[in-house]
């Protein structure tokens, strides 16, 4: 009776320490703080990946959209301030990692991406004059509305669109800008830059 209770008690140790080891790994996978107060450093270290020197890039964030498991963070990096953003998957302790970053000179980034059986339209802007208050863009042959909450000089915005869309992109010669007065001002932007 003694054996079996003490192969027992072995096994169960056995779990306990392979089950706390899981968790470490897990916690340890995702280093970035739930409040994000620890991201430019993580930035950074992805930024310097397959460099043979690193750097110290200028970083600056603009705010952060969560769709499902996954955060997108508006960004500027580097000394020509490229624009950019940076996806980070959610952990279930609430903690991060990078999953992706893109950045470039060009003003505006979009992409459509899935989340929990639904997709969504992401839309990031550098807009130094700060007029922009609506943007409309024709998806899938449907025309989705998407207002800027304040108007600023970058932002980060999102909607939910049909599950039909099957592209990963969104045409930039069907995205309209209007101002405040509800005029269309698209033709004032250079509609250059990248993917999210």
């Amino acid at each position: 009776m003694g054996k079996r209770k003490g192969l027992i008690i072995g096994a169960i140790v056995v779990l306990l320490l392979a089950a706390a080891c899981k968790v470490a790994d897990a916690y340890l996978s995702y280093p970035i703080e739930p409040n994000m107060a620890n991201l430019t450093e993580h930035i950074t270290k992805f930024y310097n990946r397959g460099r043979k020197k690193e750097v110290s890039p200028y970083i600056a964030l603009y705010g952060s959209v969560h769709i499902g498991d996954t955060a997108y963070c508006l960004m500027e990096i580097g000394e020509d301030l490229d624009f950019g953003s940076v996806a980070l998957e959610k952990s279930v302790f609430g903690r991060y990692k990078i999953t992706g970053m893109s950045y470039g000179d060009g003003y505006f980034n979009d992409g459509i991406i899935e989340s929990g059986g639904k997709k969504y339209f992401l839309l990031a802007g550098r807009d130094i004059t700060a007029r922009i208050c609506k943007v409309t863009a024709l998806i899938g042959g449907e025309r989705y509305e998407l207002y800027t909450p304040e108007q600023k000089d970058h932002f980060l915005l999102y909607t939910e669109i049909g599950d039909q869309v099957q592209e990963k992109h969104v045409d930039r010669s069907e995205i309209t800008f209007y101002d405040k007065n509800n005029r269309d001002i698209t033709d004032q932007y250079n509609l250059s830059g990248g993917g999210i």
